[in-house]
């Protein structure tokens, strides 16, 4: 199957797709896409996504941080990479830490480093598997 092409804007979707030439896009809070054909996209907009795809695949992550106030979160700029370049591993679920550089999902939700609650850090380890 050819040119799949998916979007959605709620919080926690989940988009999958194995068609060559997909293209995956997602704006709402920790999405997941996945991206198994070959030729294809996946981009997320909203914070705390994640994405993985196979090789080739093009990746974009929004890299987000607090504004002046220190109340809100805004998006600063657009990552993007290629599943099998710069150290982007097929089928491993990619976020953006709080340099907005790419780091494998688990990683991240394990590091106490992060300022996550118990309860939202449980939650995103059971979303892992």
């Amino acid at each position: 199957m050819h040119n799949k092409n998916k979007m959605t804007s709620e919080d926690f979707s989940k988009l999958a797709s194995s068609a060559i030439d997909s293209n995956l896009a997602a704006a709402g809070y920790c999405s997941s896409l996945v991206a198994k054909g070959k030729n294809s996209i996946a981009i997320s907009c909203g914070r705390l996504s994640r994405v993985k795809g196979v090789e080739g695949t093009l990746i974009a992550l929004t890299h987000y941080e607090y504004d002046e106030e220190g109340d809100k979160f805004i998006p600063l700029r657009i990552v993007t990479g290629r599943i099998g370049e710069e150290g982007l591993l097929p089928n491993t679920w990619y976020t953006l830490n709080e340099k907005g550089e790419f780091v494998e999902y688990r990683q991240f939700i394990e590091n106490d480093s992060i300022a996550l609650s118990k309860k939202i850090k449980k939650f995103f380890i059971n979303f892992i598997r």
